[in-house]
């Protein structure tokens, strides 16, 4: 079987990070597998780790020009890349399409989720009474040997990303209203002084201008801390705003952290979370149901409601301070890790393409 797996460029790292580890692992399997963006010529495709190409494809033509030889699937990580794939398959060139959903996205701050998420679910009820075809769930992998492999314990992580044993609450994806950063921001300043000595709270992720960035950038100020832009925060430092952190850098963060807090409002998957897991990292996540598919509250992790900063500032310091909620969670936590690997999602993946074109 021919492969095609195709992400959009510029897109958020998440979808690169999925294209490359799912190639690697249906390439280990035995199938014929490329990784492509589908995207602005002019700019790069990806990360040069991701493995993905130096430039990107910038239209159906191109990529069919790439291509060669027909292929049996293509398949897409977002909506772009789906568009350039559903062209080649009308020309001939491939012979079916999927596309892969990691989460929903509203394009505008004052957009009701609700909305977005009833359109999609028209959207997969017209598939089906159309065209006879389910959405299928399929985890993500995680690389729990990397993350559990690292080298580095919390004392070295924690000088080599410049705040040493400072007491660290950790959160992956920058600021964004879906990932709750201005109720995570406000559970920090509740619970710092019950966290330890100069608690820090590190957010690692793009560094993007936005309305809602400029809202918790005004909270910072209204609960008096004082946020570091950049790497390496200095001792007066109460937040640090990491920016972009390379993904080989990323087993020595987790493990420079004492929790990683994911107070998401909706996820597609959550893989930073089972990153952390697999790097012996305590995990507090709102109680949305992506979460509940493979974690278990005071087994896997500590949930919390949605919204609500004082249960998360409570969840935050007993991650930290108690030392037999954390033993539990940690242990739970790196077994689900184990059991999501890149191997059992490549097989997931396979036997959906080998149904799609069944139907065929």
């Amino acid at each position: 079987m021919r492969v095609l797996v195709a992400c959009g460029w510029p897109r958020p790292v998440g979808a690169a990070v999925h294209a490359e580890r799912l190639t690697a692992a249906l390439r280990r399997r035995g199938l014929e597998v490329r990784a492509v963006a589908v995207g602005n010529s002019d700019r790069p495709a990806a990360h040069p780790e991701l493995g993905l190409p130096p430039t990107a494809v910038s239209s159906a033509t191109s990529l069919e020009i790439a291509l060669g030889d027909a292929v049996d699937i293509g398949h897409a990580e977002d909506p772009s890349a789906a568009v350039a794939l559903l062209a080649l398959r009308d020309a001939g060139t491939l012979g079916a399409v999927v596309t892969t959903v990691h989460h929903l996205e509203t394009h505008s701050e004052v957009e009701p989720e609700e909305l977005e998420r009833r359109a999609i679910q028209e959207w997969a009820d017209r598939i089906r009474s159309q065209f006879g075809v389910d959405a299928l769930i399929v985890p993500h992998g995680v690389e729990a040997d990397r993350f559990a492999g690292c080298p580095a314990d919390r004392a070295m992580a924690g000088a080599a990303m410049g705040w040493g044993l400072r007491p660290t609450v950790l959160t992956v994806a920058g600021v964004q209203a879906r990932k709750g950063s201005r109720v995570l921001l406000e559970a920090f300043a509740r619970a710092r002084a019950r966290l330890g000595d100069r608690a820090l709270l590190v957010l690692a992720g793009p560094v993007e201008p936005s309305g809602y960035r400029d809202s918790w950038h005004e909270d910072a100020r209204r609960l008096g801390l004082r946020v570091h832009v950049g790497d390496h925060p200095p001792d007066d430092a109460d937040v640090a705003e990491l920016g972009t952190v390379a993904v080989e850098e990323m087993p020595a963060l987790y493990r420079a952290a004492d929790v990683v807090a994911t107070p998401s409002t909706r996820e597609g998957f959550g893989l930073t979370v089972l990153e952390a897991a697999a790097a012996g990292i305590p995990n507090v996540v709102s109680d949305i149901p992506v979460f509940g598919e493979h974690l278990r509250d005071g087994e896997s992790c500590l949930m919390v409601p949605v919204g609500d900063s004082g249960p998360l500032a409570m969840a935050l310091v007993r991650a930290v301070r108690d030392e037999a909620v954390r033993t539990r969670i940690v242990a739970g936590g790196a077994e689900v890790a184990r059991r999501l690997s890149w191997s059992a999602c490549a097989a997931a993946h396979e036997r959906s393409y080998r149904a799609v074109l069944a139907l065929r």
